[in-house]
């Protein structure tokens, strides 16, 4: 018995001292490549490797070449069977403003084994509250919107072309290539 409690010692150790040594930023440097395959880009950042995350700041999303938002703090943090990206201080591109307030304070995408088959969205800002889902088998993003007052009183054209769900609440979906 006391060696099988040992055994899980030195796996626990081996893997968390696997995923603290790993290139994280030669792993980001690969997502950077594979999405930029689809036509994103992410560009000016400064990458610092804390050990279990990883910490960017000012990076620049280009999609198509054309710069779609500048995220201040951006931080990824990784332990296999649990992975988050918290993104802080997101400013969208002045072309959206007349659909969308331009500014997100906090968006968080959270990924675990516990629920393999759904990445889940958390966010608020001037827009209002969002949460939502990213269905990994319909290869769908279902996101819903809790306005703020801003958001009901600016931008009510944008509001009408959302769909409402049997609770009444407003959602965004669609499905990518």
């Amino acid at each position: 018995m006391k060696k099988l409690v040992w055994f899980f010692i030195y796996i626990t150790f081996f893997i968390l001292s696997l995923i603290y040594f790993a290139p994280k930023e030669n792993i980001f440097y690969f997502a950077q490549k594979q999405l930029y395959r689809q036509g994103i880009a992410i560009s000016t950042e400064v990458c610092n490797d804390g050990g279990f995350n990883l910490d960017i700041k000012d990076a620049d999303i280009l999609y198509s070449s054309i710069k779609f938002a500048t995220i201040k703090d951006l931080d990824i943090f990784t332990l296999l069977i649990y992975n988050k990206i918290d993104a802080q201080n997101i400013s969208l591109s002045p072309s959206v403003k007349n659909f969308i307030p331009a500014n997100i304070r906090q968006l968080t995408i959270t990924y675990h084994i516990f629920n393999p088959l759904k990445i889940t969205i958390e966010g608020f800002g001037r827009i209002g509250k969002i949460d939502g889902y990213y269905s990994i088998l319909q290869n769908k993003v279902h996101i819903f919107l809790q306005p703020s007052n801003f958001m009901k009183k600016n931008y009510q054209t944008s509001l009408r072309r959302l769909k409402k769900d049997q609770q009444g609440r407003l959602y965004y979906e669609q499905t990518l290539k």
